[in-house]
């Protein structure tokens, strides 16, 4: 492999590894208000740590007609997965954004 050549494969592996995110699943075990009923529920978050994702307002829907929005730090349960392997494309982002103005 010529120089050239190195640089250029040092460099794309460098890109690739500076542009990679890991990706979380918080995992949500909420309790209905009306009948007691488990409801579960998900979210994606760059972030590991259990705060942001405790913040985020969940949408939710239970079988004997309970509906309604309840925050994540109101779950009976909360446990954090590397979405590495797990499709997440239909789960909200839950990460807290930083506005670069502060």
């Amino acid at each position: 492999m010529g120089q050239k050549s190195r640089l250029l494969a040092f460099h794309l592996g460098t890109f690739f590894v500076d542009t990679f995110v890991e990706v979380y699943a918080h995992f949500f075990l909420f309790v209905c208000p009306a009948c007691r009923n488990c409801l579960a529920s998900v979210c994606s978050s760059s972030q590991c740590n259990l705060e942001p994702a405790d913040a985020h307002i969940f949408d939710l829907q239970c079988y004997c007609g309970w509906a309604g929005e309840l925050p994540g730090f109101a779950a009976l349960r909360h446990w954090v997965q590397c979405g590495k392997y797990l499709d997440l494309r239909g789960a909200p982002d839950c990460s807290i954004v930083l506005d670069k103005a502060t």
